[in-house]
């Protein structure tokens, strides 16, 4: 079984898989509903999910930190045994394989087709979410 260190990192660590999972379903909805920014609803609705994106990332990493912190812990106060490190590399694993699959989602939410105006915007926008850690506009 199981200590209540590892549970609570494993605990950590579903969060996030979670959280990355629910981002990476609403950019990819985002994408397959809006083909292109055409009017400044798009604009608005894109700058929406990018930060959503953004506080998403920001979330997951604190509870990937979080996580890691709690298994340092315990395993300083002879809470958990190094075995127990096992559950989280597995669960570190599955939640890269969901990373890469939000990369491929983000890849395309970033060439999404703009002209004009609309097209400095989502420039703008993809600047800002590769360049910060929380979006500003």
């Amino acid at each position: 079984m199981p200590s209540s260190a590892t549970l609570a990192a494993i605990g950590l660590l579903c969060l996030s898989l979670l959280v990355a999972l629910i981002l990476g379903v609403d950019l990819m909805r985002f994408v397959a509903r809006v083909p292109a920014l055409t009017t400044a609803d798009h604009v608005d609705e894109y700058r929406r999910v990018v930060a959503r994106q953004m506080y998403g990332a920001l979330f997951v990493l604190a509870m990937f930190i979080a996580a890691a912190a709690v298994m340092i812990v315990g395993t300083a106060l002879e809470l958990t045994s190094l075995f127990e490190w096992a559950y989280l590399v597995v669960l570190s694993g599955v939640i890269g394989v969901v990373g890469a699959w939000n990369k491929s989602v983000e890849r395309k939410a970033k060439a999404i087709t703009a002209e004009g105006e609309y097209a400095r915007q989502r420039d703008e926008i993809v600047h800002v979410w590769m360049k910060r850690p929380l979006p500003n506009w």
